[in-house]
């Protein structure tokens, strides 16, 4: 790409940067009458003392593209979107690229015995028992729409596509992060808050009224919430699993950070609980979960996210491009990403409490 300048006045010569051409006789401050002496001077100098073409420009041109570039400097900034937690959460297994099935084998030891010398002559038996999950994966599709125009204009202002892609990259990531909490009905993909075999348990009734609400509770009863939440995924691990993260509705987790645990300490509610329970590594708010529970209460998860023998989403294929194709005057530029939807072997590592 090259820039050009043609004089449209007397002289019509072609002018570029780095051709040699004599030196111009020095500017008339008439001829500048609108130019502050400050860029008179600068822009005199520059035409005079030097025998490569510096400027395109002439002492006016230079004060109006100087502040018109400062009004219309092009720059792309995406509008800033929150966070999706899901890959925090949840391990992600990646399996052929266009597997139809996803299956998962368990096998389990049966049989407790206990070793015995080998002249005895009633030994105990003990064997492994097998079974696997089957589980469909799903084709996501979106795609990309283009005018004629915006590719046009992509290319000298390059900033069409990066936008375009964000925006179908988003959409993806929206998707899998609501599979994740919420499953798909239509899909047949599960997800936490729907899967029938994880634990879930509605929270005391120990607040104002009766009432499961963290607004209607203290700190020390919300901190209770959250013992009673740990303790039901530790006692039904039976020391297999060991809660790693918490993450909850985004109000009630607001309602009580850094909310003092009693009116006699300065140790927090959220500092005080991973303070007790050494392997809990963080608590957060997540705003997708707002009004997820029964009768539009908050909800509070535990993971054990450690393995992805506990848990886990496949998703064997992210956006990959699909041939373009046109509709009417719309070309459309299709991508597909594959998952299964979460899939839990061992639902005991993940316990939710619903009602906040």
């Amino acid at each position: 790409m090259r820039t050009e300048l043609i004089e449209r006045k007397n002289n019509t010569t072609l002018l570029r940067v780095g051709d040699e051409f004599k030196q111009p006789a020095p500017l008339k401050k008439e001829v500048a009458a609108n130019v502050t002496n400050a860029v008179f001077e600068k822009v005199n100098t520059i035409m005079c003392n030097d025998d490569k073409v510096m400027s395109m420009i002439n002492a006016q041109q230079a004060e109006f593209f100087a502040r018109q570039l400062s009004y219309f400097y092009p720059s792309l900034l995406i509008k800033k979107y929150a966070d999706l937690k899901f890959r925090q959460f949840c391990p992600i297994v990646r399996g052929e690229a266009y597997d139809q099935l996803n299956i998962t084998q368990m096998y389990d030891v049966v049989g407790e015995v206990t070793p015995a010398g080998q002249m005895s002559g009633n030994l105990g038996v003990v064997d492994v028992l097998g079974n696997e999950q089957i589980d469909k994966i799903i084709d996501l599709q979106t795609f990309i729409k283009w005018t004629y125009s915006e590719m046009q204009a992509d290319l000298t202002w390059n900033k069409i596509k990066p936008a375009k892609f964000f925006a179908m990259q988003r959409a993806f990531e929206q998707k899998l992060n609501s599979v994740f909490y919420f499953g798909d009905a239509s899909l047949k993909l599960n997800g936490v808050l729907v899967d029938p075999t994880i634990p879930t348990y509605a929270a005391p009734a120990t607040g104002t009224g009766s009432s499961t609400l963290w607004a209607n509770k203290t700190p020390a009863q919300r901190l209770a919430d959250l013992v009673f939440l740990l303790n039901n995924l530790n006692t039904l691990a039976q020391g297999r699993f060991a809660v790693r993260k918490i993450v909850m509705s985004l109000n009630i987790f607001n309602s009580t950070f850094g909310t003092p645990r009693s009116d006699y300490v300065d140790t927090s509610v959220f500092k005080y609980i991973i303070e007790q329970f050494p392997l809990l590594e963080s608590i957060e708010g997540d705003a997708v979960l707002n009004g997820a529970g029964p009768s539009g209460t908050g909800v509070a998860i535990a993971f054990d996210n450690e393995t992805p023998d506990n848990y886990y989403m496949n998703i064997p294929l992210e956006m990959l491009p699909l041939p373009l194709f046109q509709e009417g005057t719309l070309m459309k530029f299709p991508f597909l990403t594959r998952t299964t939807g979460l899939i839990v072997p061992y639902s005991n590592s993940v316990n939710v409490m619903t009602g906040l």
